[in-house]
């Protein structure tokens, strides 16, 4: 009776392992199929991307880089500064740096740069909205403080702006509320605090002042 309880436990073992087994195999395949198939490297001090068969796809020429997003995108530095690339090694945007990096995604959308001026990119490299603002927040319960006729000033290692007009725009990049506020805050719970001749009132995501 010993003898088969033994072989009885053994096979039990056996089929758990084995199903165990083909369950992490299925996960891990499952996280390939939702990653990018390019690989960063680095020689001699700068970074490039193989693919899984260890082909050289885009050249080591960056001084630093992220790995490659699942919707095929990638941060990458060279002399010139941030910038995001496509499989290909094509640039596709600037990035605005904050924290010393590229802007955080924030619903969706992260902020970038051309000529000086803020606009917004999705998940996938694709301007949304374009580079048209003097400056922009990120978005908060889809809105986005904007501004113009402000002037930037230094606060350690940050830049705050001081004085001009600010409003909100959605995420088609429509001015839903218009820019004539000395000051104005996030949205939290559908509401944002604003200035306006020297008074802070409070809007809703219309721009309706609430009582």
């Amino acid at each position: 009776m010993k003898k088969i309880a033994i072989i009885m436990f053994s096979i039990f073992l056996t089929v758990v392992y084995s199903s165990c087994g083909k369950c992490c195999f299925k996960n891990t395949i499952s996280e390939k199929k939702t990653s990018s198939d390019l690989a960063r490297f680095l020689t001699d001090g700068k970074y490039g991307f193989k693919d899984r068969k260890g082909n050289v796809v885009i050249r080591p020429v960056y001084l630093s880089a992220y790995e490659f997003t699942k919707e095929g995108i990638a941060a990458v530095v060279d002399k010139s500064g941030w910038h995001y690339i496509n499989r290909w090694g094509k640039t596709i945007a600037r990035p605005f740096i904050y924290d010393n990096g590229p802007d955080y995604f924030k619903e969706g959308l992260a902020r970038i740069v051309s000529q000086k001026k803020i606009g917004f990119m999705d998940k996938w490299g694709r301007t949304v909205i374009k580079t048209r603002f003097q400056f922009a927040y990120p978005f908060r319960e889809g809105r986005a403080v904007v501004g113009k006729d402000f002037r930037k000033v230094m606060m350690g290692s940050h830049e705050l702006m001081k004085g001009g007009k600010w409003g909100f725009i959605d995420k088609k990049g429509k001015l839903v509320i218009a820019m004539i506020y000395g000051e104005a805050r996030f949205f939290e719970g559908g509401k944002a605090r604003v200035k306006i001749n020297g008074k802070w009132i409070t809007i809703n995501l219309q721009g309706k002042k609430i009582q």
